[in-house]
């Protein structure tokens, strides 16, 4: 692999580790949600700049019958995810409690925030599926017979499925996607029970306490649940975003399962396309 392509994968893999933990604002504190948060967008724009030929390029033969349509869908993709990182920057700066002075009781941009970041992490599970093919020469897998490739392939997709089918209903992604028409202005509000009196997000199943966005300074944050620990105290100081270190494997896994949902439907189906492809290129070389 050319030492360009290393540096890419590895600002891959830290710019999706940080985004996956800004799920979790009471993991590692509310400073490092916010920071981390700025982090990411800047991550993202470095990303698209050593890209940028690319990019250039398929701009300029976007709507051309000869550009593939996976370039198309990967453009588009790109160009949503940067719709989305700009509102979550936007918002996240209203709602801010300790970069910025955030505006309180800004519930348009709170809903917007959660409902915006869920969406990014669907659409960069998309990107990883258009790219599966790349994954799967990273891991060396082609060296497997076939047989062994396809049930591999049937058994991690359908334990990534179920896994993050579960993490769906153990968190509240779904209501959080459900409030995209608030950017828009064709939906409602979450209410508190959906995203706390204040700023955090509602609990997890075992009732640890989930937050996309800043915890607000009179909500007190518990991490008494799977992998967490007990908060140790109440008032200003341990309210603003917790610290438990501790759950961070536990965030890592549950929403890069969550983000593997549509990694997994979308190479399935660029699988059976590519697949149809080489049938017809075969079909053609057959003699009549």
């Amino acid at each position: 692999m050319k030492k360009m392509n290393r540096i890419k994968l590895a600002l891959d893999i830290l710019m999706l580790l940080i985004l996956l933990l800004m799920y979790r604002s009471d993991v590692l504190g509310l400073s490092f949600h916010e920071i981390g948060g700025m982090a990411v967008c800047g991550l993202f724009i470095i990303h698209k700049l050593l890209n940028g030929k690319w990019i250039l390029v398929v701009t300029g033969k976007l709507f051309s019958k000869k550009t593939a349509w996976r370039c198309k869908v990967n453009w588009l993709i790109d160009f949503l995810l940067l719709l989305c990182f700009t509102y979550i920057l936007i918002s996240g700066i209203f709602i801010s409690k300790i970069v910025f002075d955030g505006q309180r009781g800004a519930s348009v941009w709170k809903t917007g925030h959660f409902a915006v970041s869920a969406l990014a992490l669907v659409l960069i599970g998309v990107h990883l599926g258009t790219h599966y093919e790349f994954i799967i020469a990273r891991l060396h897998a082609r060296k497997l017979p076939l047989l062994l490739r396809r049930i591999a392939a049937i058994v991690v997709s359908v334990l990534i499925l179920g896994f993050g089918a579960y993490e769906l209903t153990a968190t509240s992604f779904v209501s959080w996607l459900g409030s995209l028409g608030v950017v828009v202005g064709t939906g409602e509000l979450l209410p508190d029970s959906e995203h706390g009196e204040e700023d955090t997000l509602p609990a997890l199943a075992d009732g640890t306490a989930a937050a996309l966005a800043p915890v607000g300074e009179e909500e007190e944050v518990h991490g008494n649940g799977r992998g967490g620990g007990k908060g140790n105290g109440k008032g200003k100081n341990a309210n603003l975003g917790g610290f438990y270190p501790s759950l961070v494997p536990q965030v890592l896994l549950s929403f890069l399962s969550i983000a593997l949902i549509p990694a997994v439907i979308t190479a399935w189906i660029d699988g059976f396309q590519r697949a149809r492809k080489r049938k017809k290129r075969v079909q053609c070389k057959l003699p009549t």
